[in-house]
């Protein structure tokens, strides 16, 4: 279980951050 949602975690940081990316790279064009 442990393992399961430290992997979980990381989607979940790593979608995030994406989503900020994706966000800067639209506003810059």
């Amino acid at each position: 279980m442990e393992r399961v949602t430290s992997t979980t975690t990381k989607i979940k940081t790593a979608q995030r951050i994406w989503q900020r990316c994706s966000i800067l790279c639209t506003s810059l064009g």
